[in-house]
């Protein structure tokens, strides 16, 4: 059991590891959007990717607890990170500790990066329609139509 409890640790530090470089990257997010260095659709991509990561560090996590279980003979749910403590592996407290604060971190950032990305494709489509109007030959209150010239007399238009 001793063994399976290490391996279960490794894979806790590994995926501590993994997570960490995810949320250094997600911190980025904004600046890589803002530059064009990586646009929605790779940001989608990458979500994709962690999704599937995701899963599997859950899999792996339950293969582990139900490992364990089976070797204390009890249910794989009663496995918990306090309890590994509990029986002498002190390691559990502090990693169990990060690996949850560290998940949470990365939760509240895919939240704010979401927020920001649908304000920046809002302000983006906002400079579109500005620029669209900045580029038009006519400015008058008909609207917006840079295909037809304005011809004073041609037809009756009221201006402002």
């Amino acid at each position: 059991m001793k063994e399976t409890v290490q391996n279960f640790l490794a894979f806790l530090s590994e995926e501590y590891s993994y997570l960490t470089k995810i949320k250094i990257f997600l911190v980025k997010i904004p600046g890589l959007i803002t530059d064009g260095d990586i646009n929605e659709l790779e940001f989608q991509e990458f979500l994709e990717k962690y999704e599937l990561e995701s899963s599997r560090f859950v899999y792996e996590k339950n293969r582990y607890k139900e490992k364990i279980a089976g070797e204390l003979n009890l249910e794989p749910e009663q496995i918990t990170f306090r309890m590994l403590a509990n029986m002498g592996f002190d390691e559990f407290r502090d990693k169990g500790r990060q690996v949850l604060r560290i998940t949470n971190e990365i939760t509240l950032l895919l939240l704010k990066t979401s927020i920001y990305m649908k304000n920046f494709s809002n302000l983006q489509r906002e400079f579109r329609r500005l620029n669209n109007f900045l580029y038009q030959r006519d400015y008058n209150a008909r609207g917006t139509e840079p295909s037809h010239s304005y011809r004073p007399g041609g037809k009756f238009y009221g201006e402002a």
